[in-house]
């Protein structure tokens, strides 16, 4: 709880404008049997965006910042690695930021659960 708090009165602190997000790779994570679909470029705001909080959760020990950053969608969990390719890129706009939580089951077969903890809007392009 104390974690979430945190990470809230950030994030109501943090402005950013929207973005397009062009979703043209599919991956895997194998360790974790996750397979996933991203940008293969991240743009600057998301870029910067990451940076800033990533710091934030650094220098208040909330992660030692070496973890590799990819954006991405999941697709799906307990899945096999894939060569498919997507036919054309997907492209979303992101006008909104979530700090999300996942609740895994332990049980077979349910799936998790996903809970916005916190969500702020972005500023449009124009103001």
């Amino acid at each position: 709880e104390e974690v979430r708090v945190h990470l809230s009165c950030f994030l109501e602190q943090t402005v950013f404008r929207s973005f397009d997000l062009l979703l043209d790779t599919i991956g895997f994570f194998p360790k974790i049997r996750l397979s996933w679909l991203g940008p293969s470029a991240i743009p600057d705001t998301l870029h910067h965006l990451h940076r800033n909080i990533q710091a934030y959760l650094t220098q208040n020990r909330l992660a030692d910042g070496h973890e590799r950053f990819r954006p991405h969608i999941t697709l799906a969990r307990q899945s096999v690695s894939s060569e498919w390719t997507p036919e054309f890129p997907i492209k979303w706009q992101v006008t909104r930021l979530a700090l999300m939580q996942s609740v895994l089951s332990h049980e077979p077969g349910v799936h998790p659960e996903y809970r916005i903890l916190y969500e702020k809007k972005a500023i449009s392009g124009n103001d």
